[in-house]
C-alpha cells in the first residue's frame, strides 16, 4: 500500500534515534501489539513496518495508520515546548545536585543536561516534519480516497 511505503519511507529519511524514541512508544501505545515480539529494540523502524503490514485488508491496515497518526501526534505534542523543557532542565539539576551531594559521579547526567538545548532543537524540527507531513500525505482526504479506492477494487 502506497500510504504506508510513503509513512515508512518517511520514517527511514529522519534521525534513526528519535524514530526509534517515537515508534517505540507508538508501538508501546497499539492495543494489538505485543511489544515483546518485536524483532530488535533498536530498529524500530522495522518493528512498525511488521505491524502495519501484518494485517491483508486494506481497511485494517488504514486503521492502523489512522492509530498511528494519533499515536505519533499524542508522542510529540510537547516537543518543542520551552517551558515543559525547563521543567525538565530544572529538574535534572535537582538530580544532579541531590547525586553529587550522596558523593555520586553525576557526570553522564551533566551531559545530557548540557546536550538539552540541542535535544529541544532536533525533537522541534521533528515535530514540524512530521507536522508538514502528516498535513500533506495523510490528511483525511488522500486517506478517504485510498478506502474508497480499494473497497472499488474488492480489497
Amino acid at each position: 500500500m502506497t500510504v504506508i511505503n510513503n509513512l515508512l519511507e518517511w520514517f527511514g529519511q529522519q534521525n534513526k534515534s528519535q524514530t526509534n524514541t517515537v515508534l517505540f512508544q507508538v508501538l508501546f501505545l497499539a492495543p494489538d501489539y505485543d511489544q515483546y515480539t518485536g524483532n530488535s529494540i533498536t530498529d524500530q523502524l522495522s518493528n512498525f513496518s511488521d505491524y502495519l503490514n501484518a494485517d491483508i485488508d486494506d481497511g485494517k491496515k488504514i486503521g492502523k495508520i489512522l492509530f498511528a497518526i494519533n499515536a505519533i501526534d499524542f508522542t510529540v505534542a510537547d516537543y518543542g515546548n520551552i517551558d515543559k523543557f525547563i521543567d525538565a532542565q530544572l529538574l535534572h539539576q535537582q538530580v544532579i545536585e541531590a547525586g553529587e551531594e550522596e558523593g555520586r559521579n553525576m557526570q553522564i547526567s551533566k551531559d545530557l543536561i548540557a546536550k538539552g538545548p540541542q535535544q529541544l532543537k532536533e525533537n522541534t524540527e521533528f515535530k514540524n516534519l512530521w507536522i508538514s507531513f502528516r498535513d500533506t500525505e495523510l490528511n483525511f482526504q488522500k486517506l478517504k480516497g485510498v478506502l474508497k479506492q480499494n473497497f472499488i477494487n474488492g480489497k
